[in-house]
């Protein structure tokens, strides 16, 4: 094993949603739901004031879009969250072993995060060890529910790993799969 190889290593990642959409399409999306909801007190001025606010040029939405802005029953809702949050975060630990390079079998620690819950038993961080096709012996941590700081804990908690390990285990590979939602039921 050559010396860069056996430095520890951080393989961070996130996964933005797949659609991109932009602030013009947002609002007619906005306003279709709403129009077809019966809402006739929609203020569709206010909320194009707000959306060119945000200064976006793509709003990244894990949805179609004629799905955006739609009310989800909650058994939609749950059912769209469990296909999409382990197909994006197998995409995001892909992206960062791709860009690692090295063999799979290196991998000591997985680390998997959303800014809200899972609802997942067990959690996903078990299906992206065999997704990835990682050593199911790989230490595995899972954060959910600590909204944008997320990320932030999940690389943190990477680093002392990092830290920590460089003199007991010269192999640490970490990968933090840090999967950012924001899918709101309304």
């Amino acid at each position: 094993m050559t010396a860069t190889l056996r430095r520890p290593v951080v393989l961070g990642t996130g996964a933005a949603y797949g659609n991109h959409y932009t602030t013009e399409q947002m609002l007619e999306a906005l306003t279709h739901q709403r129009k077809s909801a019966g809402d006739s007190k929609f203020d569709v001025d206010f909320a194009r004031r707000v959306l060119n606010a945000c200064g976006y040029d793509r709003h990244s939405v894990a949805l179609d879009l004629s799905d955006v802005f739609r009310r989800f029953t909650r058994t939609e809702y749950l059912e769209h969250r469990s296909v999409n949050l382990v197909r994006l975060a197998q995409e995001a630990g892909e992206a960062a072993l791709t860009r690692w390079g090295g063999p799979k079998n290196c991998i000591t620690h997985l680390f998997w995060g959303t800014m809200t819950g899972a609802m997942h038993s067990p959690t996903i961080d078990i299906e992206l060890v065999k997704r990835l096709g990682l050593n199911l012996d790989v230490a595995r941590t899972s954060i959910e529910g600590m909204g944008c700081l997320t990320g932030f804990r999940l690389l943190n908690l990477a680093r002392e790993v990092r830290t920590h390990t460089w003199g007991l285990a010269l192999r640490s590979r970490v990968v933090d799969a840090c999967m950012l939602t924001a899918l709101s039921l309304s």
